[in-house]
């Protein structure tokens, strides 16, 4: 039996758990939200892939 799918996390969330995890914004000019450098994502799957994934 295959495990019921999850919904993705919302962007809050995934920033949250960035910050958490010791990593910085840096602004991107005025009234913008601030960039994590170097992480780029393409949609819901890749954020799962990054909370769910372990060295």
């Amino acid at each position: 039996m295959l495990p019921e799918p999850q919904s993705p996390l919302p962007d809050h969330a995934f920033r949250t758990a960035l910050r958490i995890a010791g990593l910085q914004t840096e602004k991107n000019g005025k009234g913008k939200k601030g960039v994590f450098q170097g992480l780029r994502m393409t949609g819901p799957a890749a954020v799962d892939y990054i909370l769910n994934s372990s060295d």
